[in-house]
């Protein structure tokens, strides 16, 4: 159980969807970097990021967001079209800081999807 949210990636003249998706997570990985979150690690993965809490014996797998192909459409997002995929599996303060920094990179508010 968590909560589920997505990024629509919005192509425009200059940068396909896949490009922002791409851009995006770069500026995120970045971004987090740069937050207070005490022992949390956070690892870059093939697709994306996984953040872990290791003092969390018993669910130390805390969040992970990652750029997907939809594939069926979700809300504004088409089948197969590319976007960011984020699931919290815990609602503390420092996952807020990872939320709210996640809204502050993103141009738009119709952007953010709950899913």
């Amino acid at each position: 159980m968590g909560w589920e949210y997505g990024i629509q990636c919005i192509a425009d003249d200059s940068r396909s969807k896949e490009q922002q998706a791409k851009q995006l997570m770069e500026q995120l990985r970045q971004a987090f970097t740069t937050l207070d979150l005490g022992d949390m690690v956070i690892e870059q993965v093939e697709d994306g990021l996984v953040i872990t809490d290791p003092s969390h014996t018993e669910w130390p797998h805390m969040a992970q967001i990652q750029v997907e192909q939809a594939d069926l459409a979700i809300e504004s997002i088409a089948e197969g079209e590319v976007y960011i995929y984020c699931l919290f599996h815990r609602h503390d303060a420092p996952v807020r800081r990872i939320i709210d920094t996640i809204q502050q990179i993103i141009s738009t508010e119709d952007q953010w999807i709950e899913l």
